[in-house]
């Protein structure tokens, strides 16, 4: 909980002023709720929205009694599940995991649905993740640096072995801000921000373009 703080702090002084009563955010990739439960204090709880591709996510957040607007979307999205424009919206350890298909899905998805001067907040991981990591095994996480290194985008699915033709979009990710910002075109960097408290783990945060 001191790691999510320390995020939705941060988010909210990124984005700027706002107007508590009337500001619409949005959990993409909301899990059991830990995020949510830190915007009550900041926004209206018929404005908070969570997404999410698991449906025991929402098990899990009616059985911890959190409250907000909640959607089920899929892994690839085409469409969220809500209406309107969002003026915050955030994936919080939710890049970090999936494929380049999936990421650009979800952001096309997003686009129309931010505000002119919404804020969209992502955590992404450098290459100094796979040297910590303890899975997979050492060969292949130094040749996932070196792609991360030489593509600026380094993915590994869970669950598929290697040489198979089985695909999944959940894994273990890492990219760099050259590879965003050369491939989300449809978006621009604000700013990143990087904690100590969670040292594998930056911030980007994107204006739409």
């Amino acid at each position: 909980m001191q790691q999510a703080s320390v995020f939705i702090d941060d988010l909210f002084a990124a984005y700027g002023a706002y107007n508590p009563r009337t500001v619409r955010v949005l959990d993409y990739g909301c899990g059991w709720g830990r995020m949510l439960r830190l915007l009550y204090r900041r926004a209206s709880i018929d404005n908070i929205y969570g997404a999410d591709p698991w449906e025991p996510s929402f098990e899990r957040c009616r059985q911890f009694n959190v409250h907000a607007n909640f959607g089920k979307v899929d892994y690839i999205p085409t469409k969220l599940p809500f209406d309107g424009k969002f003026d915050i919206a955030y994936l919080f350890s939710v890049f970090t995991h999936i494929s380049d298909e999936s990421q650009k899905a979800v952001l096309k998805t997003l686009r129309p649905q931010m505000a002119d001067d919404g804020l969209l907040a992502v955590t992404i991981r450098q290459a100094n993740y796979w040297p910590k990591t303890a899975w997979p095994d050492e060969a292949l996480r130094m040749k996932l640096m070196e792609q991360h290194l030489r593509e600026g985008f380094a993915f590994i699915p869970h669950g598929v072995e290697p040489g198979s033709h089985q695909t999944t979009h959940y894994g273990d990710t890492s990219q760099t801000l050259d590879y965003i910002n050369a491939e989300w075109t449809d978006w621009k960097v604000q700013s990143v921000n990087w904690r100590m408290i969670d040292e594998c783990q930056w911030t980007v945060y994107l204006r739409p373009n």
